[in-house]
């Protein structure tokens, strides 16, 4: 926590300085002020979280001060020193959001205390302000808003962004439901908390097209005392990726630029979440910038090469062995139409990406028509375990559901994905799942509207278009027979949840 102090008696300055040196605690002192208006300029400077002001000061007094001041950092907490016991100095100054009212002269006892109340009610605050931005956030990402839609005090059009994308890899089914969980990233998440005292803001968001973003975000006018801190969160995160990624998952990050403002922020994310499956061809279980995959990108070839690559993986992973087959032979063909030497140096890469990926080690020494020959040996063992045909065809369906819900998808759509007829699907369905195939697609709409409900300026109608449906009627309807409410009742209840967290910020 860093102090500022405002007296005009040299003596009092020292004497508090002092205290201050000798107590235990991450104090740290970031100026003094002999009168009012050095106070506000060191304010407007500085950004202090703690302000210890006398009353009686030359040009403004510390009330005045403590006024202006507090317009220009909002997020400063006050504590009134002074030598006046009058119960209305001690009122006006509660009155106008003092922590506290310190007579002098001070114990080093009550100074401390008064600054441990001040450090807890302020972090309580920022933990709060943490959250409110978080939710923001994702409506902003997931275009359930925009900019002009947020609230007057939002923090989202004032602060910088940095983007880190991160994914999972590895030859598990589950794996890719298990983004951005692991040991060392969960630790991270539990020290966000610490950050967010300090005014910086880290935000995990599950992104649709794979991967979760880890979004930090800090005030464009404290950047050099908040840039120092998301570097080192950022270092964290890489040290996460560095030990937990390992032979059978692999963990990869993808760092953008700093982003000055938010609509740079959407942009950056449109061409991170694009350069995502580059990771195939460049390498997991590292870090990489986004500079480093646009100018890989640019390279003939590379994309279309990471794209087969991926959805090779994700066939095995789902034991598709029909469509893992012909993705086997797309890669032959993307290997005769490109020159080997021209990406001789992605090969022990891309080996790599496959060893986790599908549990298939290939030399990277040899040409793509051998490892055409490796990959197609290794799918045919989907075939002799049997596991790649029948037993696998509901787990399909309900990934298709999971990525198709928004559209009008219905079960003869699915069988013919599947190469199956509509009526065996749907005996299959009903008998591994217990319902049928249109209640588990409404029930899972269900619980994705409930989510987007819950975020800021959400519209029913617009949730009941992203869900599929084109009468805001039916969805209502079917809404309220799943949840027992009707969506704007829903709305509601969350509203008031909001409107009681901005009051418990506001009494901070």
């Amino acid at each position: 926590m860093r102090i500022v102090i405002a007296d005009d008696e040299s003596l009092v300055r020292i004497s508090l300085t002092s205290m201050i040196v000798e107590m235990e605690g991450a104090w740290e002192l970031a100026g003094e002020a002999t009168n009012g208006a050095e106070l506000l300029e060191l304010i407007r400077r500085e950004k202090p979280d703690i302000v210890l002001v006398d009353i009686r000061m030359p040009l403004l007094n510390g009330l005045q001060a403590m006024e202006k001041g507090s317009i220009i950092s909002p997020n400063t907490y006050w504590i009134i020193v002074s030598g006046y016991s009058d119960f209305s100095y001690v009122q006006e100054a509660l009155k106008r959001g003092a922590v506290d009212y310190l007579l002098k002269p001070v114990s080093p006892q009550d100074l401390e205390e008064a600054l441990i109340k001040s450090s807890q009610e302020k972090q309580k605050r920022q933990l709060l302000l943490g959250k409110r931005f978080e939710n923001e956030l994702v409506s902003l990402v997931h275009g359930l808003t925009d900019v002009h839609m947020l609230p007057d005090d939002s923090m989202i059009p004032h602060v910088r962004f940095q983007i880190v994308m991160i994914y999972n890899d590895g030859s598990h089914c589950d794996v890719g439901k298990m983004v951005g969980r692991s040991p060392y990233l969960d630790k991270l998440r539990c020290s966000m908390d610490a950050y967010s005292a300090s005014g910086v803001y880290g935000v995990f968001i599950l992104m649709p097209m794979g991967g979760a973003a880890f979004i930090t975000a800090w005030n464009q006018a404290d950047h050099c005392r908040s840039n120092t801190l998301v570097q080192q969160l950022l270092t964290n995160l890489k040290e996460a990726v560095h030990q937990d990624g390992n032979n059978r998952i692999a963990i990869t990050a993808i760092f953008s630029e700093e982003c000055e403002n938010c609509n740079v922020l959407l942009e950056r994310l449109d061409e991170l979440q694009a350069w995502g499956p580059l990771r195939a061809v460049n390498g997991i279980n590292c870090c990489s910038s986004a500079a480093e995959l646009a100018k890989l990108s640019s390279k003939e070839g590379v994309e279309e090469l990471a794209a087969i690559l991926l959805r090779l993986n994700q066939c095995y992973k789902e034991k598709d062995y029909m469509t893992y087959a012909k993705t086997v032979i797309d890669l032959e063909r993307w290997s005769h139409k490109h020159e080997e030497s021209c990406l001789s140096t992605l090969k022990s890469a891309i080996c790599d990406f496959i060893h986790v990926g599908l549990d298939c080690k290939l030399d990277h020494t040899q040409t793509f028509s051998h490892w055409k020959d490796g990959l197609s040996r290794h799918g045919e063992q989907l075939l002799s375990s049997g596991e790649g045909i029948g037993c696998s065809l509901v787990d399909m369906s309900i990934a298709y559901i999971e990525q198709k819900y928004m559209q009008d998808i219905s079960i003869t759509q699915v069988a013919q994905e599947l190469n199956v007829t509509p009526n065996y699907l749907s005996t299959l369905f009903r008998k591994k799942t217990g319902t049928t195939f249109i209640k588990y697609v409404t029930h899972i709409r269900m619980l994705k509207s409930k989510e987007l409900l819950a975020l800021p300026n959400a519209q029913v109608q617009k949730v009941s278009e992203q869900m599929g449906y084109l009468s805001t009627r039916h969805f209502t309807k079917l809404f309220k027979e799943h949840t027992g409410c009707y969506p704007s009742d829903y709305r509601k209840q969350l509203l008031q949840q909001e409107t009681q967290t901005k009051e418990q910020i506001k009494s901070y």
